[in-house]
């Protein structure tokens, strides 16, 4: 079965996106901030990280929740972590 997983972008010091995934996203209880806590991270074997997920994990590797204010929130999704790779067939796609 399916792992339910949050991924939320959000916005650091710097303007750059940063993408965390966690396993409960909640309102906290400071007016306007959200609660983003059980911060997982891809293994790194399993699929290519993307600049934003690779930050997240030098930033957030060693914390155990994290209060955001709402306003540097980019997105939050649902996913589910099946640990299925989607392969593409580009050549496929291409047509001459």
């Amino acid at each position: 079965m399916a792992k339910e997983l949050y991924k939320v972008i959000i916005l650091d010091e710097n303007k750059e996106n940063v993408v965390i995934y966690a396993t409960s996203v909640t309102q906290a209880d400071f007016l306007g901030f959200i609660e983003i806590s059980g911060i997982e991270f891809p293994n790194k074997s399993d699929i290519i990280l993307t600049p934003g997920e690779d930050k997240a994990h030098s930033l957030f590797k060693d914390t155990k929740r994290i209060i955001v204010p709402g306003n540097l929130i980019i997105r939050i999704e649902e996913i589910k972590d099946d640990k299925k790779s989607q392969i593409i067939n580009i050549f496929n796609l291409v047509k001459n």
